[in-house]
């Protein structure tokens, strides 16, 4: 059963009602502004061009002051802008030791004295790297600067302090000395960096002035992070389930697309050449028709086998396709044993038969008067096929399925039981499997039937304006 995905379409909304509030209210604000503006003006053309202006001006600042409000972004971007930075700023907090609002402070405060959030972000996590060496092994090279700063690793706690309340008391140790003193001290402390030197630089009272600031203009939370970081797990499980859609529908379409873009390029390749020629090409609906079935048969022909399969696998595939055509497997399955289910080729001297059904070449080294025209010249003729090639032994098994079905098993010789045991006389219809060139087809159908018969459309409607063009 075919299965045909139109649309695979995934909308997000955001909700703007709670930050578009103010805006809405100013739109409409300026709205009776300008039709007050316009009432008083409406006698005067210039003086109402005037207000107009006015009022475009002023739309546009207000517009203007949103994206500023927006850091400049895009409503979309900005969006992933705060999340990537809310989940970077929790799992960093997490390896620090620090919470995800004093993170987050610390990278809004250095950026408020001039530097940047990767400075502060760089900082801190050296600093509380070489804090959690020495808790480990006891040592580090920065305790004679330490020391002699006269700055504890410690608090009055007895408990490590966080790179943050360190570096506020550094910068408290440092305060009055020369800035180049205090500078080359600073920057013998791991993970330093011009910013937060500079920071440093400006002494503890600022430093937390700053802190706090930040703070109040709002901050990474422990609930903000964990949200972001669960949003993009979100969007990678989505990502990763799309992706697994794809394959799962190109494993299903591939086939058949392959089947009909290899069909017609045979039949493309024909119109050129006859187009060159300088001869019209008129098909009858009779021989359209016949187009039409070979498509469809191409598409559902079965994909390529195994070259390398054996007799497990071929047996098993007998039976599906003997079931599928309404016959008897367990016959089919002794037939093809008594024939070349184990042996691919004929073992008799000069005998040119092959597969599990032995189709049989009559022109190819025969033997005992086998000259005559056998199943495997047929097949040959009706697929273009060759049933000697191993890999075409699907389409060997079909075809001779097909044969029986219609003929009866008396045609194999090394069948000892009923020639029409069940195979002829068990209903059903014939098909032939015709191979065909190939084409890219434009379609909404979903089957093969319904496939071909909008090629045959295509087809006509391309005949008709060459034989016009012509003037055949």
């Amino acid at each position: 059963m075919a299965n045909v995905l139109d649309s695979f379409v995934l909308e997000f909304a955001l909700d703007p009602s709670k930050f578009t509030a103010g805006q809405k209210q100013i739109m409409q604000q300026m709205a009776q502004l300008q039709a007050a503006a316009l009432a008083q003006a409406k006698d005067v053309e210039s003086s109402s061009k005037r207000v107009l202006d006015v009022i475009s001006n002023m739309r546009r600042e207000v517009l203007t002051a949103f994206g500023v409000f927006f850091g400049g972004r895009e409503l979309g971007e900005f969006v992933k802008y705060i999340t990537n930075l809310d989940a970077a700023t929790g799992r960093l907090a997490i390896t620090m030791g620090m919470s995800a609002s004093d993170t987050s402070a610390w990278q809004g405060a250095i950026k408020q004295a001039g530097g940047t959030a990767e400075g502060a972000n760089s900082a801190l996590s050296g600093l509380s790297g070489e804090m959690t060496r020495f808790q480990l092994t006891g040592q580090s090279g920065m305790l004679p600067v330490l020391s002699r700063l006269g700055v504890s690793l410690y608090d009055q706690n007895k408990q490590l302090k966080t790179g943050g309340e360190l570096w506020l008391d550094l910068a408290e140790a440092v305060q009055g000395m020369d800035a180049r003193q205090a500078t080359a001290f600073l920057q013998m402390i791991p993970g330093a960096n011009q910013d937060m030197v500079n920071f440093a630089l400006l002494g503890r009272r600022a430093m937390e002035s700053y802190l706090k600031s930040a703070k109040e203009a709002g901050v990474t939370t422990e609930e903000s992070a964990a949200a972001a970081k669960e949003y993009q797990r979100a969007l990678e499980q989505l990502e990763a389930s799309s992706s697994n859609l794809g394959r799962t529908l190109l494993t299903m379409l591939g086939p058949a697309v392959s089947n009909v873009t290899n069909g017609l390029a045979h039949l493309l390749q024909y119109f050129g050449k006859k187009s060159a020629e300088g001869t019209a090409i008129i098909y009858t609906d009779e021989q359209l028709a016949a187009v039409k079935g070979k498509i469809a048969a191409k598409i559902a022909s079965p994909p390529s086998s195994d070259p390398e399969a054996g007799p497990k696998e071929m047996e098993s595939y007998i039976r599906e396709a003997a079931v599928a055509r309404g016959m008897d497997p367990n016959v089919a399955v002794e037939v093809a044993r008594s024939e070349g289910l184990h042996n691919w080729k004929s073992t008799i001297p000069g005998e040119e038969s092959y597969g599990p059904f032995q189709l049989h070449y009559g022109g190819r080294g025969q033997t005992g008067g086998l000259a005559k025209p056998g199943l495997g010249d047929e097949f040959t003729k009706q697929t273009g096929l060759d049933a000697s090639d191993r890999k075409n032994w699907k389409r060997g098994v079909d075809f001779a399925l097909d044969n029986a079905k219609k003929s009866g098993w008396g045609q194999w010789y090394g069948w000892k039981g009923s020639p029409t045991a069940g195979g002829a006389g068990m209903g059903g219809s014939h098909s032939t499997t015709v191979n065909v060139g190939g084409v890219t087809v434009n379609t909404s159908s979903s089957n093969a039937e319904g496939i071909a018969s909008d090629i045959e459309k295509a087809l006509k409607r391309s005949i008709t304006a060459g034989a016009a063009n012509s003037g055949s």
